[in-house]
């Protein structure tokens, strides 16, 4: 979801939030990171546990010194406010918390919500079409003046918020799948725990 940059967004402390650092694949990504974002780039990592973060800080600080100083944002995927907060704090928001049917949808909605760019790793072709989707719902209200961002000007309709539109389109997106909530609890997404090992945070 692109959207133009404008003061508010500028202004965040962070232009990078990397969500779900303390994963198999969040290591990585933030290794690279810590490798070979420039100069001046202002990221945080980000998690739900703030121990691990704390330990992945550390490593990342033994062969890079100046990430001892990285912030850190606590946000667990089921905590909607710290969602909002993680996605309010950043120009960008990159995810490594999968599976993204699962654990996508808040953060996604919060990034919509605050005009933050989303960026995942998802292969989840159910969730392409969902973002697809809260994108468009987004390009719609804009071109009616129904609901216009901070960036873009002033809110005229506060009723009409992405995250609002999203749920519908997602609710009718269930519906044409012919899934139903006794459906979807045959699948249900896997315990969270503190351990290391997982492929996701």
């Amino acid at each position: 979801m692109d959207r133009q940059d404008g003061a508010g967004r500028a202004e965040r402390p962070h232009d990078i939030a990397l969500y779900g650092a303390t994963g198999f694949v969040g290591e990585l990504t933030a290794r690279y990171l810590a490798a070979h974002a420039p100069e001046g780039c202002r990221w945080a990592l980000a998690g739900r546990s703030r121990a691990r973060l704390e330990r992945l800080r550390d490593r990342l600080a033994a062969d890079h010194p100046r990430c001892a100083d990285l912030p850190l944002v606590v946000a667990a995927a089921d905590d909607t406010a710290a969602l909002r907060g993680l996605a309010g704090s950043a120009r960008v928001v990159a995810t490594t918390v999968g599976p993204y049917l699962w654990y996508g949808e808040p953060l996604v909605a919060a990034c919509a919500d605050a005009g933050t760019d989303y960026l995942d790793l998802t292969g989840e072709p159910d969730l392409y079409v969902c973002a697809a989707r809260i994108d468009q719902a987004e390009r719609d209200l804009s071109e009616r003046e129904l609901m216009v961002t901070a960036e873009r000007g002033t809110v005229k309709n506060g009723a009409a918020t992405i995250a609002g539109q999203y749920r519908t389109h997602l609710a009718r997106y269930i519906r044409e799948l012919g899934l139903s909530p006794s459906s979807r609890a045959a699948t249900t997404p896997p315990e969270l725990d503190d351990d290391d090992d997982g492929i996701f945070d």
